[in-house]
């Protein structure tokens, strides 16, 4: 049977009151929120207290945010989303005493001629390197910082068949990163399978991106096989937050998982799980079915100090199908 098309699949399976907000313009907006680690309290345990919004622009909203702590300061790296080309970029800022004011100071410091997002910032052999995610490219790129944070140059691009999303390293070697990174489906919206790859420095400028055959083949596609943020440690175990859509709907709740390299199952040691109902931002609340306006939760980042998080709420937007056409003539 024909797989049914990602319109006449939405019809036919979304929530009434989504289908129609998204038939009148509505769009998905993001929004970034942060909060300081109190008594080592955190998600997914930590519901109650409130994480405080890193507000957006008339230029940009603000998406997958990751952090990083270099030197002793702790770094934001986040998706900025142009309003009027459509594109993401990658911005940072540093958090210091303020986050809600440190944010302000938001610049846009890798931008490219199609969508990145899910900056992935690590220290290798010696220097500070980047992974967003460039699928829009059909492409994996490897950036190198020059002059931290503000100017990177590309090391190298490598084309992938597949639409690889949410990459993160989850091993570094001297001359090898493996990566968990995820395809996308090109049958079915918001469906994605694992893989577990290596990126391999062959020398003299040469670079080699192989997949873990044995590890893929144990794999299948799912609407919760997606990264939502780096590793990060936790009681002295290594943990991932992975990302749930639905049939219809993208980025709708959270799990948190114990990361293990040996095990194929990535799910074998689920934690926790949260929804937008589980977090209050200050000045939306909850999630909509707590009486707040807040529609999905899509990633999470950790740092020594700081939790940061990623949510989203439907915003009118009435020229949505009139840029997303003229997006795809351009491009």
């Amino acid at each position: 049977m024909a797989a049914e098309s990602g319109f006449w699949f939405k019809l036919k399976h979304m929530d009434r009151g989504m289908l129609v907000k998204k038939m009148l313009s509505f769009d998905n907006v993001y929004v970034i929120a942060v909060r300081r680690i109190a008594d080592g309290k955190t998600l997914p345990e930590d519901k109650d207290r409130e994480f405080v919004q890193i507000t957006d622009t008339r230029d940009f909203w603000y998406a997958d945010p990751s952090l990083f702590e270099w030197q002793g300061d702790t770094w934001l790296f986040v998706e900025a989303f142009d309003r009027k080309t459509l594109l993401g970029g990658i911005a940072c800022c540093k958090l210091c005493d303020d986050p809600a004011e440190d944010v302000k100071k938001l610049r846009v410091v890798i931008s490219e001629d199609f969508h990145m997002s899910f900056p992935q910032v690590f220290e290798w052999n010696g220097g500070l390197y980047m992974i967003p995610e460039t699928g829009d490219d059909h492409s994996l790129i490897l950036y190198r910082a020059v002059d931290f944070p503000d100017k990177w140059e590309r090391v190298v691009r490598i084309q992938t068949e597949s639409v690889l999303a949410d990459t993160a390293v989850v091993k570094k070697e001297s001359g090898r990163l493996t990566l968990l990174t995820s395809e996308l489906s090109t049958k079915r919206q918001y469906f994605q399978r694992y893989h577990r790859m290596y990126l391999t420095d062959k020398g003299n400028g040469r670079w080699e991106l192989t997949d873990d055959e044995e590890f893929l083949s144990k794999q299948e596609f799912s609407y919760i096989a997606r990264n939502a943020g780096s590793l990060y440690e936790e009681g002295g175990q290594i943990m991932l937050p992975t990302q749930e859509s639905t049939e219809t709907v993208y980025g709708v709740r959270l799990n948190f998982v114990r990361y293990d390299e040996n095990e194929a199952d990535i799910f074998a040691q689920r934690t926790g799980s949260i929804g937008p109902e589980d977090v209050t931002v200050r000045g939306f609340g909850k999630g909509r079915a707590s009486g707040g306006r807040l529609d999905g939760v899509h990633s999470y980042a950790r740092s020594r100090d700081y939790e940061v998080i990623d949510l989203y709420y439907n915003e009118f937007t009435p020229l949505k199908h009139f840029r997303k056409i003229a997006k795809k003539l351009k491009y």
